[in-house]
C-alpha cells in the first residue's frame, strides 16, 4: 500500500529543476521524503537517473543507512510493478554502488580516490570525536602553557578578563569558539566583521552601533519574557495566595518600568 504524502511533502518530492529546502520538526517525515524524492529521480519521468548518479550525505551512520534501506524498498516497488523495465531492473544490480552515505564517508572517498592530487597518504583514517576533542585540549593546554611560561602579562589580563581567572574555564571557551569558526564558510571573514563590529561599538553610542542595538533588543526580549511568565503564573495561581500574586505583581511591574525607561530614555536611564 502506497504511503499519503501532504501536500507539502508531495510538492518536496515533485518539485525539479531548482534548489530545494525541506525543513520540518522531528519524525515529521523528513527522511521518508528524501528517500521517496531519490527513488523518484530514479524512478518516474521521462529523464529518469541512474542511481549511481545520485549523491545523497547525512550527519550519521545509521540515517546513511535508513536512506539507502527506503531508496532500495521504494526501486524493489517500481520494479516489483513494472517486471520488463529493464531501467529499474538495472537500478537494483547498482544500487550497492550508489553514493550514500555520512558527510564524513563521502569525503574520505574523494580523498582517496584523489590522494595523489590533495597530497595525502592514501592510508590516512577519520579521527573519531572523542579523539578530536582530547587533541584539541591538548593542543589548547600546550598553548595556555606557554604563554604562562613567558610570563606574558597581557595574557593574564586576558585570562582574568574572559575567563575569570579560571584558565580551563577560558580553554572550553575557545575550543568551543574554534569549534564555531570551523562550521562557517569563511571563519577569516567572520572574524574581521566582528572585530569590525566591535569596533564600532567602543567608538558610537551604544543604540547607534549594530552591537549595542542587539544588546538592547535582547534585554528587551528578556524583560518581555519575565513579563509574560508573570502573566502566565498569575492566570494558573489557585486561590488563596495572595503574598505570591502580589510579588509576581510587584516583579511584572518592575519589568514594564525597566522596558519603558530603555524606549523612553536609553540604557543608562534603565541602568
Amino acid at each position: 500500500m502506497s504511503r499519503k504524502w501532504t501536500d507539502a511533502q508531495r510538492r518536496a518530492i515533485d518539485t525539479r529543476g531548482k534548489g530545494l529546502l525541506v525543513s520540518a520538526a522531528a519524525g515529521s517525515g523528513k527522511t521518508s521524503v528524501l528517500a521517496q524524492r531519490c527513488a523518484d529521480l530514479v524512478c518516474c519521468g521521462p529523464t529518469r537517473c541512474q542511481v549511481n548518479q545520485l549523491l545523497v550525505v547525512t550527519f550519521t551512520d545509521a540515517a546513511a543507512a535508513e536512506m539507502r534501506s527506503r531508496i532500495e524498498q521504494a526501486i524493489r516497488s517500481a520494479a516489483a510493478a513494472n517486471p520488463t523495465d529493464e531501467h529499474l531492473a538495472r537500478q537494483l544490480r547498482l544500487i550497492d554502488h550508489a553514493s550514500i552515505s555520512t558527510m564524513h564517508g563521502f569525503c574520505s572517498r574523494l580523498l582517496r580516490q584523489n590522494f595523489h592530487r590533495a597530497g595525502l597518504d592514501p592510508d590516512f583514517s577519520i579521527i573519531d570525536g572523542e579523539e578530536a576533542m582530547l587533541m584539541r585540549e591538548q593542543v589548547a593546554g600546550d598553548l595556555f602553557l606557554s604563554r604562562h611560561e613567558q610570563a606574558d602579562r597581557d595574557f593574564e589580563a586576558f585570562i582574568d578578563a574572559y575567563g575569570g581567572g579560571d584558565d580551563s574555564r577560558l580553554r572550553r571557551r575557545i575550543i568551543g569558539i574554534h569549534n564555531m569558526l570551523t562550521s562557517i564558510p569563511d571563519p577569516q571573514r567572520w572574524m574581521e566583521d566582528a572585530l569590525d563590529q566591535l569596533a564600532e561599538a567602543a567608538e558610537l553610542p551604544l543604540s547607534e552601533s549594530l552591537l549595542g542595538r542587539q544588546y538592547l533588543d535582547w534585554i528587551n526580549q528578556r524583560l518581555t519574557g519575565v513579563i509574560a511568565e508573570c502573566e502566565a503564573s498569575l492566570a494558573a495561581m489557585p486561590e488563596g495566595f495572595p503574598q505570591y500574586v502580589g510579588y509576581i505583581q510587584l516583579l511584572a511591574s518592575a519589568a514594564a518600568d525597566f522596558s519603558g525607561l530603555i524606549l523612553a530614555d536609553g540604557y543608562n536611564a534603565a541602568a
